[in-house]
């Protein structure tokens, strides 16, 4: 039998293990290694401003590159059910000082939930801000797609489809030369739409 002070002892470490037992963690992206453990960084994105040409207007929560993080840390509330995390990987230490900096990597990643695995979407190198300029389209695309709403499409097949059937009939009585001049005007037609934003943004 167990003494008093030596069950509390026993209960207060089974107390102590049950959060990690319980709680079903992800580990974060780290691509730098440990030996850039103390300045490197992950920032898991709510916001990206299109015109982004610093770090700054990649908005998020910063984070620790490897870490096990818990669910509810990886989707707070207002970010989106996809979420995108920007990584950055400092140089090792020793390579290249002052003028002579290496070149900083920073890596976008997006999770897959059904994989549970992190995917890479682009990464860039560069010594100062260029990084921002090459990630920045990746990123906004990337958090449009990630808080995307499904929505009922038209059967755009079917459209396509009936389109495609209604100019075959249209054009098999003709000989090959008039074929070629109604597809001619055709073309103009849909490319002045489109010039009109008409197909490309909807009518205006």
């Amino acid at each position: 039998m167990l003494s008093i002070p030596l069950k509390l002892v026993f209960w207060e470490r089974c107390l102590a293990y049950r959060p990690q037992e319980i709680v079903r963690g992800i580990r974060l992206p780290r691509t730098g290694g440990r030996s850039t453990g103390g300045t490197s960084f992950a920032k898991l994105l709510t916001y990206v401003d299109p015109e982004a040409s610093t770090g700054f207007g990649f908005e998020g929560k910063i984070l620790r590159p490897g870490t096990t993080v818990t669910e509810t840390e990886l989707w707070p509330d207002g970010y989106p059910p996809t979420p995108v995390l920007l990584e950055y990987a400092p140089p090792l230490p020793g390579h290249g000082r002052g003028h002579n900096r290496g070149d900083q990597l920073y890596i976008l990643w997006k999770f897959d939930r059904e994989k549970n695995e992190w995917v890479e979407l682009g990464r860039a190198r560069s010594v100062s801000w260029e990084w921002a300029i090459d990630l920045r389209p990746l990123a906004v695309r990337a958090l449009a797609e990630a808080r995307s709403v499904v929505a009922v499409l038209p059967n755009l097949v079917g459209i396509a489809a009936r389109i495609s059937g209604f100019l075959d009939g249209e054009l098999k009585p003709l000989e090959v030369p008039d074929r070629q001049k109604v597809l001619s005007v055709i073309h103009d037609q849909f490319a002045g739409l489109m010039a009109r934003g008409q197909l490309s943004h909807g009518s205006r």
